[in-house]
């Protein structure tokens, strides 16, 4: 009997006392002895997050989602049953076969001689490694590990050698997610639901779309080879084929089963798959594809650039583009970051999320990619804020973008008076002042984050008609310019003895002392009122006194 993706009990959970147990897609709101369903619970962390986009997309594609954005908080209060999330899913059964002799979840439709691989070539770390890197022979894969992997390499598949396209948002992309206050696994799956209204307006979506428009795998491959392929872009599929993409042609091999234990989860079977078939040219995605749960910068000719996951990326440094939208671009690229429509959605949806000014977090995570080689995955979380109001969001987005451009400025400015100390002001000196960077951005971040909460406190009990909250924004300058004299103290003292120069120090640390108090930081860029001047008579009378 065949394997179905929608009634097999496959998706490793987690339960709120700690219960670990199998579900199908449709028990996802099932409660038992172990209360309701908090998590996903896979052996690996990058299955955890591939897991998480397969039920947000299998929710998406649904007749489940909200038609408008007023619709949505009905879903988040009161989740489906049982039966209604399996009557609104089983009505793509027939796209979720993982074997059989017809149309396969995520595989080639009509593969012919396919180079054959092992099975643990679909994990991602050994994916770009063929030709250097042996996979280690074991004993094969659970079909419910299979099933994880296919669905993260096709989601995140990077480049991989002529022919093996990189995946809707290329390669390696970082994937947003929102986070509720309680771990509730229906809540986070429903927080990353965006409107039908709103996906239909990122393509050519229609009421009633091809199925092979959204499930690429149910006809023959859109193949996108050099001279005689077709590329794919917006305009050629659904919008929900984006939750579904397909860029490598895999057929898995079934008819070679083993008998032991999975070499990913550890659980014992007897029917362990060895190995796929694969070739090159599957579907070229081109074009503006814009993913729901990916962060974009738009280039000055409004071309979207998906963000990629990169090894220490996810901290505040990264808000403006992350969280918050920018208000204006680059001045120097020309760039506009732009959060996943996911996280922009939560400013809106944030006062229905419990009513808590805090508690959500932003989850941000992916596979940091130098071409082929997968350097590490990555994860990692920031918090995030209820905002009260729409006008009172307008300004909170503004203004906190003024924080992060301050500390990028200020602390940019620390790096270089630390060079100077080192070396005097030699241009062609090159150093690595990373360490610097990263130190300031580390002692910052949790003072960033109680700012951002004085921030709202702030906009929301100050004067409506005020655009300003000034005691934040000096409380923060306070901050910074404390913090990069303490850190100048601390590194400048690990220059190279020989080219110590107390007189060059001395010379650094004053103009990190004073010059961001000027006008490019106070009144440039946090919109400071400049500093009412103390006359020479009130200074007088003052010492007197």
């Amino acid at each position: 009997m065949a394997y179905n993706l929608l009634e097999e009990k496959w998706i490793p959970v987690r339960t709120a006392d700690g219960s670990r147990r199998k579900v199908a897609p449709w028990e996802i709101t099932s409660i038992d002895h172990g209360g309701p369903i908090v998590a996903i619970d896979s052996p690996r962390a990058d299955f955890n997050g591939a897991l998480m986009q397969f039920l947000i997309g299998l929710v998406q594609t649904s007749e489940l989602i909200p038609k408008r954005e007023p619709e949505w908080s009905r879903g988040y209060r009161s989740p489906p049953t049982d039966a209604a999330l399996r009557d609104a899913f089983l009505v793509h059964k027939d796209v979720f076969f993982l074997d059989g002799d017809g149309p396969r979840f995520l595989q080639d439709l009509k593969l012919e001689n396919g180079t054959p691989w092992p099975i643990s070539d679909l994990l991602i770390e050994l994916s770009g490694n063929g030709h250097f890197t042996k996979s280690k022979k074991g004993n094969g894969f659970c079909f419910c590990c299979a099933a994880i992997a296919l669905f993260c390499l096709q989601t995140n598949a990077p480049e991989g050698g002529r022919g093996h396209l990189t995946g809707l948002r290329g390669g390696g992309p970082l994937t947003t997610l929102v986070l509720p206050p309680e771990q509730d696994l229906w809540k986070t799956i429903w927080l990353n639901i965006i409107p039908e209204e709103v996906l239909i307006s990122m393509g050519a979506g229609d009421d009633s779309p091809d199925i092979k428009d959204i499930f690429p795998w149910m006809a023959p491959t859109r193949t996108g080879e050099k001279n005689t392929g077709t590329a794919t872009l917006p305009g050629d599929a659904h919008p929900l084929q984006m939750y579904w993409s397909m860029p490598r042609r895999i057929r898995i091999d079934f008819n070679e089963l083993a008998t032991g234990a999975c070499d990913v989860c550890g659980e014992e079977s007897e029917s362990l798959v060895q190995g796929y078939f694969a070739r090159p040219h599957g579907v070229k995605y081109e074009g503006p594809w814009v993913h729901p749960l990916t962060p974009y910068r738009f280039d000055s000719n409004n071309v979207p650039i998906s963000q990629k996951a990169r090894a220490g990326s996810l901290n505040y440094r990264s808000w403006v583009g992350l969280v918050i939208r920018s208000t204006d671009a680059d001045e120097k690229s020309k760039v506009q970051s732009q959060p996943a429509r996911v996280v922009e959605k939560f400013t809106k949806r944030s006062r229905e999320v419990a009513g808590k000014r805090t508690g959500a977090h932003l989850w941000g995570f992916g596979y940091d990619m130098e071409h082929m080689r997968a350097r590490c995955w990555f994860e990692g979380r920031m918090p995030m804020h209820a905002i009260s109001d729409e006008r009172t969001a307008e300004k909170y987005t503004l203004n906190s973008e003024r924080m992060v451009r301050a500390a990028i400025t200020i602390g940019g400015f620390l790096s270089l008076c630390l060079r100077q100390a080192w070396f005097g002001e030699r241009d062609k000196v090159r150093g690595d002042t990373g360490f610097v960077g990263e130190a300031f951005w580390s002692r910052s971040e949790h003072l960033f984050f109680l700012h951002l909460d004085k921030l709202i406190r702030e906009l929301e009990t100050s004067d409506r008609d005020r655009s300003l909250p000034t005691e934040t924004l000096k409380s923060w300058h306070r901050v910074l310019c404390k913090l990069s004299l303490e850190l100048f103290d601390v590194y400048v003292t690990s220059g190279p003895i020989e080219n110590s120069n107390p007189a060059r120090i001395a010379r650094a640390r004053n103009r990190l002392r004073f010059w961001p108090h000027g006008k490019k930081v106070k009144r440039d860029i946090l919109a400071l009122p400049d500093e009412p001047k103390k006359s020479s008579v009130s200074q007088v009378e003052i010492t007197r006194s």
